[in-house]
């Protein structure tokens, strides 16, 4: 895995394209297995990560206005999902 550096700031013009990069890379397949799993945890990360830096930096928020209510409710949804997908797998 690919360690990533922290987001610190975006210039204006690229903060749309890089905030959304991770999210592009994300595969998830339909199948239940540690592997969706993890990417669902990396999912999640990776929502957090977003919503927070719209929170530390406003103005990036025009730029992400419509994307950011669903990074946000994303936040709160996923850890259930997370959860649900634990215990199936017999994961504590």
């Amino acid at each position: 895995m690919v360690k990533r550096k922290k987001i610190v700031s975006f210039r204006d013009k690229h903060q749309k394209v890089l905030l959304f990069f991770p999210f592009f890379q994300i595969v998830v397949f339909p199948v239940m297995s540690r592997e969706k799993l993890g990417q669902v945890l990396e999912a999640f990360k990776y929502y957090k990560q977003f919503s927070d830096y719209c929170k530390k930096h406003p103005q990036a928020v025009e730029f992400v206005e419509q994307e950011l209510p669903l990074c946000e409710e994303m936040v709160k949804l996923l850890p259930v999902k997370i959860m649900r997908m634990k215990q199936e797998l017999g994961i504590n």
